[in-house]
């Protein structure tokens, strides 16, 4: 009845598998664990090769990196069960009943997204950037996110029927890091697919360094602007993503030309605050605004 999807890079599953592969033998349905590795380094790999021993897991590699849009279109495509169940490869799972959860709202059509935490305690200061974006910005309860739906769907821990997957699905034609959920999301709100949104969450593991979630966010800015065109610039898709909107209201006062002028001087001081000892989530949503304004104007 229910396909787990995990696509991975560069990250050891075996605690995430083994949870999953334990709770899946006990719910007395059919269950497949699909763990499809996308070009991860030959160290990764090898950590993860023994988990195809377990009786339920379908353990491949792919020889090259094809991408977070592709990637998950092609675990539904290799998926044997009608309920499809999209899992981060650096999320930790939080409950004894966590699929069970999920187990009691497979029917067709259906499209639930279980939300995700990060941990209460706070990490050292490299760290310290993306876990309060993460907490303070991402996190909400299902509660919250049912006033947004759509606006709220992400792709870290969400069941798809298959059939709508088949027919919505990620697109392709968005490469490189970032808002492939956003654009999913945008698919189902045209589509009027409904989401449901339930508290069901998992823990995020996955923090990184000042720097790099840095130059990530960059990037997911970039592929922003670029999933907006792939939408024709629909006005729809604009008021789904608050950034995107705030920078639409500033080219019209004729003011994105100014701020991405400024960015290049800003960038530096700003970079050095946000991987200091405390950073500013206020500076944060400043700093995205101005790489917006230079990569979109």
């Amino acid at each position: 009845m229910l396909s787990i999807c995990i696509p991975i890079f560069n990250q050891d599953v075996g605690t995430l598998a083994a949870e999953l592969h334990r709770q899946a033998a006990g719910l007395g349905t059919p269950v497949e664990l699909l763990l499809l590795d996308d070009g991860s380094d030959e160290p990764t790999k090898e950590k993860n090769r023994g988990l195809a021993s377990l009786p339920l897991v379908k353990y491949e590699e792919l020889p090259e990196n094809i991408g977070r849009s592709r990637m998950r279109n092609e675990l539904a495509k290799r998926s044997a069960y009608p309920y499809l169940l999209f899992i981060d490869c650096d999320m930790e799972v939080t409950s004894g009943e966590y699929l069970q959860q999920y187990i009691r709202y497979t029917e067709p059509g259906t499209v639930v997204c279980g939300g995700h935490l990060y941990s209460k305690d706070q990490p050292d200061q490299p760290w310290l950037l993306h876990w309060l974006a993460g907490s303070c910005r991402e996190v909400k309860a299902a509660e919250k996110r049912r006033e947004r739906p759509y606006h709220s769907f992400m792709t870290a821990n969400f069941m798809i029927d298959k059939q709508v997957m088949a027919r919505i699905g990620f697109r392709e034609d968005l490469s490189g890091y970032g808002h492939e959920d956003t654009l999913m999301g945008y698919g189902l709100k045209k589509e009027g697919i409904p989401v449901l949104h339930i508290d069901n969450p998992l823990y995020h593991n996955g923090l990184e360094p000042a720097s790099v979630f840095l130059e990530k966010t960059a990037e997911s800015l970039e592929n922003l602007w670029k999933s907006y065109k792939l939408t024709g610039k629909d006005p729809v898709y604009a008021r789904m993503v608050t950034i995107l909107r705030t920078y639409l209201t500033l080219k019209k006062w004729g003011l994105s030309n100014v701020l991405g002028k400024f960015s290049g001087l800003l960038a530096r001081p700003a970079e050095r605050h946000l991987q200091s000892r405390h950073p500013s989530l206020r500076v944060f949503d400043l700093y995205k605004l101005c790489v917006l304004c230079r990569v979109a104007d």
